[in-house]
């Protein structure tokens, strides 16, 4: 085996991970500067699932959803969100709907605008790349436009990880054998092996092998990122068959 390949990211496994449950239980002490770094990474996760909920699912403009956004993760610090955090309440992600559903509905009820900011310093949160878009119409099941883009974070973080695990290891071809069978496609039409072969110095069964590669630990990173927001085995695998059915 080569090293590297007994876990997506190298190294032996340490077990389950941390989850996103342990890292917001650990920064419930609000004036730590490790548990607000912690939170903020987790706000630049969520925050493009959560902006687009708001936006698809509460039919409410760009910049009032952008303004909801900053609000909800404000909420979570100056609020009794990281007091209820635990384990216990199966998947974060399920939590951070149910509670993202609350706060707004709390905000529809009192018909004003909280003040933004409150008074907690602002999560660093970069929305500058997230541009208007028309918006159709309303998802068929509450809360699907974040399950939809929460799904496409996902993948494209697990992509980032397995280009970073690929070139720390000095195997970029690996890499760039995938993208181009699998991420690009300018034409439509996917190239064929032999192209990819010629183009990169390989022979063809080195671009089947590689592919097949990718194409697993590329699955085994999603599930890693996954399994940092659930609490066991059985609720990582309801979480996978959620996220990805069939």
């Amino acid at each position: 085996m080569t090293p590297g390949d007994d876990t997506v990211l190298g190294g032996a496994s340490q077990g389950f991970p941390a989850t996103h449950w342990s890292v917001v239980a650990g920064a419930v002490d609000r004036g730590s500067p490790e548990g607000r770094a912690r939170l903020e990474a987790l706000a630049n996760l969520y925050w493009k699932p959560i902006y687009r909920h708001i936006r698809l699912s509460w039919n409410l403009g760009n910049e009032e959803a952008k303004d909801l956004t900053q609000q909800f993760f404000i909420h979570i610090l100056e609020g009794s969100f990281l007091d209820q955090v635990s384990p216990a309440r199966g998947r974060f992600r399920a939590f951070v709907k149910a509670s993202l559903e609350n706060f707004l509905r709390q905000h529809r009820r009192d018909a004003r605008r909280l003040k933004r900011g409150g008074g907690a310093a602002p999560l660093s949160i970069d929305m500058s790349g997230e541009e208007p878009f028309e918006v159709p119409a309303p998802p068929s099941v509450p809360g699907e436009a974040m399950d939809r883009e929460w799904r496409r974070i996902l993948l494209a973080e697990a992509v980032n990880r397995l280009r970073a695990a690929y070139e720390r290891e000095g195997r970029a071809e690996y890499f760039e054998v995938f993208c181009r069978l699998d991420l690009e496609s300018p034409d439509g039409e996917r190239p064929r092996y032999r192209d990819v072969a010629a183009a990169l110095h390989l022979k063809e069964t080195d671009v089947d092998n590689r592919l097949a590669h990718a194409r697993k630990r590329l699955f085994e990173i999603v599930r890693e990122i996954v399994a940092e927001s659930v609490a066991d085995e059985e609720a990582l695998a309801a979480e996978m068959k959620e996220l990805f059915p069939g």
